[in-house]
């Protein structure tokens, strides 16, 4: 019997090794911890301006406001400029949940408006104007239902009875004292509201007069009859919708046999025309509506609205005048970082200017965008460089930026000058000294 070879070993595969022990990964480099200067500015959201023109008056209306800290609150400005081309009225503001701040540079005045929830059935509120040195506090206090609730408010420093009123679901009842002829008397006022024949019926009695009204509304239709006593003073309004386009309104007043009329058809959404005649002032007019002009939605990134009208007095045709007005609204611009803020434990706070880029505009440049640019820093001379933007809308946005800017700027450094903290806040750069000067006549 042949005996089986030996088994021969194949040298061709190389034998099985142990697995190699897995590289440990290098430790990465900790992360630097973020700056303070940049989680102030991060927080700065978009800018939105708004300009109108109303040839009527023929002034520009403008406000800038802006949302800061993540929405926590929100900053609007709001200035007139005149034919003149002079800043008037200009109102600068500061909203948030709970605190609510309104400045007037002209009148150097301000008013506080607050308030605070203590618990779910209390809530507190106050308001303060500083020079008129008047203000008011109140309590609300609320019952199991929510739809109930009771207010005290009292004004300070006057020393008075308090106003108490009452909110139920109809309506709400208000006790207040009040001084006539030098002589304190009690006034009651409130409203009461509720369903009627199938409409709403609202009585309101306020300084001692009484006003009935009750409305009447389906879909095609609204009747609106009222009466005010105890003058016996009469009217009703009257609108109907013959389509979805074609609407008319007609209002009429008893006693003074005044009235009015209008008819409104709309092409779409953003198209309008309307015609009416008030005989109060013997006047005709139309007017045309480019845009949706009770549109509150504002998620749109551009709101244009533009209106043409036409009035014409009854007793001298010749008179008739076009009127227009045109408003815009820019929801993408980006709010520039002007100042960086450097805390430090041991030495006060401090505004160091940086670097911010600004387009600038000539009259050659306006019908092609934006060409020049200038790098603006208060410790470097400018550098200049080209840039091109696209945006149909920029010289309009950037001239109302600057405007608003300087309006502000001016109002802080005067403000700050007064209580005397400008050495403290803003390094003191004499203008002679700097390096840039052309950084001023530009600003």
């Amino acid at each position: 019997m042949l005996k089986p070879f030996p088994r021969i070993p194949n040298y061709l595969v190389p034998p099985l090794l142990p697995p190699p022990s897995p590289i440990e990964p290098e430790p990465e480099p900790p992360s630097p911890p973020p700056t303070k200067p940049d989680h102030f500015l991060s927080s700065l959201s978009s800018l939105r301006v708004t300009s109108e023109f109303d040839s009527d008056s023929r002034v520009f209306f403008h406000k800038l406001s802006c949302k800061l800290f993540d929405n926590l609150a929100k900053i609007k400005l709001s200035f007139i400029n005149n034919c003149k081309r002079e800043i008037t009225e200009p109102q600068l503001a500061l909203f948030s949940k709970q605190l609510s701040v309104y400045y007037d540079p002209e009148e150097q005045n301000a008013v506080l408006q607050g308030s605070y929830d203590v618990n779910p059935t209390w809530h507190l509120k106050a308001a303060l104007d500083f020079k008129a040195q008047q203000g008011e506090v109140a309590v609300i206090a609320k019952f199991a239902d929510p739809s109930y609730a009771v207010e005290v408010s009292s004004p300070i420093p006057d020393i008075s009875l308090p106003k108490a009123t009452f909110r139920f679901p109809m309506g709400e009842v208000s006790l207040e004292e009040r001084e006539e002829d030098d002589v304190p008397k009690l006034s009651l006022n409130g409203i009461v509201k509720g369903p009627i024949l199938k409409g709403v019926g609202t009585a309101r009695y306020k300084d001692e007069e009484l006003k009935l009204r009750y409305s009447y509304k389906d879909g095609t239709m609204s009747f609106t009859p009222s009466i005010s006593l105890p003058t016996n003073s009469a009217s009703f309004a009257f609108k109907r919708r013959f389509s979805p386009s074609d609407k008319f309104s007609y209002w009429y007043n008893i006693d003074t046999n005044y009235w009015s009329a209008v008819y409104k058809h709309t092409y779409d959404k953003d198209m309008k025309f309307k015609a009416g005649y008030d005989s109060e002032v013997r006047l005709c007019w139309a007017s045309l509506w480019a845009g949706n002009e009770k549109r509150k939605d504002k998620s749109s990134p551009v709101k244009m609205e533009i209106q043409f009208m036409i009035q014409g007095s009854q007793d001298d045709i010749k008179s008739t005048v076009i009127l227009f007005r045109v408003k815009k609204r820019w929801d993408t611009i980006t709010l520039p970082r002007y100042f960086s803020f450097h805390i430090s434990q041991t030495a006060p706070m401090v505004l160091h200017p940086i670097t911010v880029s600004l387009p600038l505009i000539s009259e050659s440049d306006t019908g092609s965008g934006f060409r020049n640019q200038i790098t603006r820093n208060t410790n470097r001379p400018s550098v200049a460089s080209s840039s091109r933007c696209h945006h149909p809308n920029n010289s309009s946005i950037l001239k109302c930026w600057r405007i608003a800017l300087g309006t502000m700027r001016l109002v802080i450094m005067k403000q700050l000058e007064e209580w005397g903290w400008m050495e403290q806040v803003l390094p003191s750069v004499p203008y002679e000294q700097h390096s840039d000067p052309e950084v001023y006549q530009q600003t």
